[in-house]
């Protein structure tokens, strides 16, 4: 829930604090209810919603904790665990549909077809289809159509938590070394250790 959501939720949910019988039949205005003498049951009342609007947003900033969380690996380590290196395009996007309950999830899978221009490290034949997770709240690199990218993959059976890829599918992260900037200076690096330099 978005912050703003969230304080608006929790000024209504206090605003709307328990006032007595009597002030509800008279009707009296806002502030007149304001006003009123705090009884020991509405103090209580008022401590406990507090406590569940600030439980509200304890679980709020909790959720956003969990977000991905990784440190990216030195390039030479990168390029010693990978499977494949690679230099692509991205040339279509294909999301696996929800699933009978209709949830989406950020972790579910998305396929890549990567039109590869010149590979580095192990044999991709192009096409190849690379998997990621949707979103990268959930590792998945944000791959857009059209833009060329250099690509640390790795066999799809070595993911970790990665679902049955279609056909036969290479996965990335956010976690790995690909990106589409500075591509020319890092395929030197990369050229360099692959060489023995």
């Amino acid at each position: 829930m978005a912050p703003q959501a969230v304080a608006r939720v929790m000024f209504l949910y206090l605003v709307g604090f328990h006032i007595s019988d009597r002030t509800k039949r008279a009707e009296l205005p806002l502030r007149d209810a304001f006003k009123e003498e705090m009884s020991m049951n509405t103090f209580l009342v008022v401590f406990l919603r507090v406590m569940i609007c600030a439980g509200l947003l304890f679980f709020a900033d909790a959720k956003q904790g969990l977000a991905c969380s990784c440190a990216l690996q030195e390039i030479p380590d990168a390029v010693s665990s990978a499977d494949y290196i690679f230099i692509g395009t991205i040339t279509t996007r294909q999301d696996i549909p929800p699933d009978a309950s209709g949830i989406i999830s950020s972790a579910d899978p998305a396929y890549f077809e990567v039109a590869v221009e010149w590979t580095l490290k192990g044999t991709p034949l192009s096409p190849v289809t690379v998997v990621t997770a949707r979103d990268s709240s959930s590792c998945g690199y944000p791959f857009k159509e059209g833009i060329r990218y250099l690509i640390f993959g790795y066999r799809s059976d070595r993911a970790e938590g990665s679902q049955s890829p279609r056909r036969s599918s290479i996965s990335t992260s956010i976690c790995t070394r690909t990106t589409d900037q500075g591509v020319d200076a890092v395929v030197a690096q990369v050229t360099a250790l692959l060489m023995g330099g």
